[in-house]
């Protein structure tokens, strides 16, 4: 089986039982809190619980998708999942392993609040307008446009920090003699977006 096919079922799977469960949780537990606000909030946290959880994968699937890339003026080639584990672990510890994880946060978990309130907000919107009385139930197309919509606008804002997030995993992967030589031979911009 494919590692990144078992990587995006996990992911996946894992964020919308806890998205669920956290949303049903919130509508429970405070009722007077607008729907908008608890899809919103149950994104947001049902990404710091995923993102946290898979961030080990996130790396070794961001290395390996670097494989033979030129980082730092030194090849970077890896021989599977586990030699990326290792040489992560060798270089930087446990923590090593979690590289990027914050800026992961601050592009998923924005992303995921902005996308899920704003999704609701436009069906909530499609509902209450005289389009979906008409048809009397919501339709693909409407929630194919407040996907799209919401996609797009959350996207707009997170971007930067996904540039961030990669460059940060693929350094982990580099001995520490190389960041120096990368340091004492690279302009002040190289040091600086380090």
């Amino acid at each position: 089986m494919n590692y990144g096919f078992l990587y995006f079922s996990f992911l996946t799977i894992s964020y919308y039982v806890v998205f669920e469960q956290l949303r049903a949780a919130v509508l429970e537990y405070w009722p007077s809190t607008p729907a908008i606000a608890a899809t919103g909030l149950a994104g947001a946290s049902a990404r710091v619980f995923t993102a946290t959880l898979v961030a080990p994968l996130e790396l070794v699937r961001t290395n390996l998708q670097a494989h033979g890339s030129q980082i730092a003026g030194a090849t970077v080639g890896y021989n599977g999942a586990m030699d990326v584990v290792h040489r992560v672990y060798k270089t930087n510890g446990v923590r090593g392993l979690f590289s990027g994880l914050w800026p992961t946060l601050l592009r998923d978990v924005p992303f995921s609040f902005v996308y899920w309130s704003l999704y609701e907000h436009i069906r909530s919107m499609a509902h209450e307008s005289n389009l979906l009385r008409k048809s009397g139930s919501a339709t693909f197309g409407i929630n194919f446009v407040a996907g799209a919509i919401a996609g797009m606008t959350a996207s707009i804002v997170t971007t930067p920090f996904d540039v961030v997030k990669t460059h940060m995993q693929i350094r982990a992967t580099i001995a520490k003699s190389e960041v120096l030589l990368t340091i004492s031979t690279g302009s002040i911009t190289d040091v600086l977006l380090d």
